[in-house]
């Protein structure tokens, strides 16, 4: 069965998506509520009598998560990163953007060690997928090509993704979507 690991897991589609293509899903998570939410997630579904593949999740920072993790474990690293301190989802302790606060500090310790260590779990011709903004928040298209490229990977493609905005989150400008960029990446 194939692996498919997340760094910063969520709120349950990455974990959906995983159980709809029969994947083992490892789910890497600062946030224990959001753990919570995807045991009663997996709850649910089985309580509707789906079968689940196996998952995990582990509570705490990706980028010491990862040491953790035996070289060549995934077939599949996927990653939204914070986008530096931009989305909050807690205000916990283990949040990057709470241990780094300025964004040199934030790359060099989170978001390099991150990549690095994707790089260093995934199977040969395995694929890292990382989800980057299209405007003005970081990190960046060309922050993340260098970081990956300095890790060894080569740049496969680059897609652009329309989200749903959440209207009480994004009131700025009115419109119900928005557009990031899914960038792949192979080891």
């Amino acid at each position: 069965m194939e692996r498919q690991s997340s760094i910063s897991a969520g709120y349950g589609g990455r974990l959906l998506g995983a159980l709809a293509t029969d994947r083992f899903y490892l789910g890497i998570e600062p946030n224990s509520s959001q753990i919570r939410g995807f045991e009663r997630m997996q709850r649910a579904i089985r309580k509707e009598g789906f079968q689940l593949p196996d998952t995990r999740f582990v509570h705490g920072a990706a980028e010491q998560c990862l040491t953790e993790l035996p070289a060549r474990f995934a077939d599949l690293v996927y990653s939204s990163p914070p986008f530096f301190n931009w989305e909050r989802y807690s205000n916990g302790a283990l949040q990057s953007f709470k241990r780094y606060p300025t964004f040199d500090q934030w790359q060099s310790n989170f978001l390099y060690p991150v990549i690095k260590h994707s790089f260093r779990i995934l199977r040969k011709g395995g694929f890292m997928a990382i989800n980057v903004t299209n405007g003005n928040r970081r990190p960046s298209q060309v922050e993340i090509r260098s970081i990956a490229e300095a890790c060894k990977f080569t740049e496969v493609a680059t897609y652009p993704v329309v989200f749903p905005k959440v209207p009480y989150l994004h009131p700025r400008d009115g419109k119900s979507v928005k557009q990031e960029l899914l960038m792949i990446f192979q080891k």
